[in-house]
């Protein structure tokens, strides 16, 4: 894994995908930190949901861009020979090149959460500690995107996976509506936008339980999507 991440570094130290992550880390939490903190004059409550529903439907589109640039320049190099040539399992040569992005995101959404801590004053220490934690769960909840990014990708085109991202974060939009109330665990567009329940105000214990369980389905949702995934690698290959 050690190989794969150093060589993934290498080949993206001069790439658009370097650029958007660093503009995702340093940038866009500036930017709406000052905007909540000096212009608008919100509270740290607001500032806090408004922030993360942004970055959830941002990503769906942001993931699908990533995986585009990935798979045509894999695609360029031969079809992702350079990696399945190799003497190792291909499915996991692949899955290690995933990781690598996976945990770039990790530390973006990680980073920009303690930059827009910093930037929005307002924000206690109490509010960063829950934002590292939503943090980590936005995290875990992307890895299924990737997942199904990298199918729609690799089996079908470019153009199809930039075209789901956007479907995907208009899905994001109305995910909190009360259009998807009833089935919203059953897509994965809409998992990091409903963390906003557990960070609001006067919510229901018996409501929380309700979304913790259903969380629990969507964690076995992306094991399942996982799953597929290396058995579609695995025969394509």
């Amino acid at each position: 894994m050690v190989n794969i991440f150093r060589a993934e570094f290498i080949k993206n130290k001069r790439s658009s995908i370097l650029w958007l992550h660093l503009f995702a880390l340093v940038a866009f939490p500036i930017i709406l930190g000052v905007y909540y903190g000096v212009h608008v004059r919100c509270t740290a409550q607001i500032a806090v949901k408004m922030y993360y529903q942004l970055v959830s439907l941002m990503t769906p589109l942001v993931i699908s861009i990533i995986i585009t640039i990935v798979n045509k320049r894999e695609s360029k190099a031969g079809h992702f020979k350079n990696l399945i040539s190799v003497p190792t399992r291909k499915e996991r040569m692949l899955n290690e090149q995933l990781f690598f992005y996976i945990v770039l995101y990790l530390i973006v959404i990680l980073g920009s959460s303690i930059i827009y801590w910093g930037v929005f004053s307002k924000l206690s220490g109490g509010f960063l500690l829950k934002g590292i934690v939503i943090s980590l769960f936005m995290w875990i909840l992307s890895i299924s995107q990737y997942e199904i990014y990298r199918i729609i990708a690799y089996v079908f085109s470019n153009g199809i996976t930039l075209l789901l991202g956007i479907i995907g974060s208009f899905t994001a939009v109305l995910g909190n509506t009360v259009l998807f109330d009833k089935f919203w665990f059953l897509i994965p567009w809409i998992w990091q936008g409903r963390l906003a329940v557990f960070y609001s105000q006067a919510v229901p214990v018996s409501i929380l339980k309700m979304y913790a369980m259903q969380y629990i389905l969507c964690l076995i949702i992306t094991l399942f999507i996982y799953i597929v995934s290396n058995v579609i690698f695995k025969k394509k290959n």
